[in-house]
């Protein structure tokens, strides 16, 4: 028992973390952040028009789907 406490987390430490390199961090952040932009959108026009909102949800999934 004390050898595998040694490899453990500290407890509280989170779940899974990923560790990327810079620069796909850096692609990961721009579609996340356009993925959020597109779903805000989405959601906007969603009162006004249907089809507006349903074109934007469609670009959305598009850019998740590449997250």
């Amino acid at each position: 028992i004390g050898r595998e406490k040694i490899k453990c987390r500290p407890k509280g430490s989170g779940g899974v973390t990923t560790r990327m390199p810079p620069d796909v961090q850096e692609k990961y952040d721009a579609l996340h952040l356009e993925h959020a932009k597109l779903v805000k959108a989405a959601e906007e026009k969603a009162d006004e028009s249907l089809s507006k909102s349903e074109e934007l949800t469609r670009d959305a999934l598009e850019v998740e789907k590449e997250i």
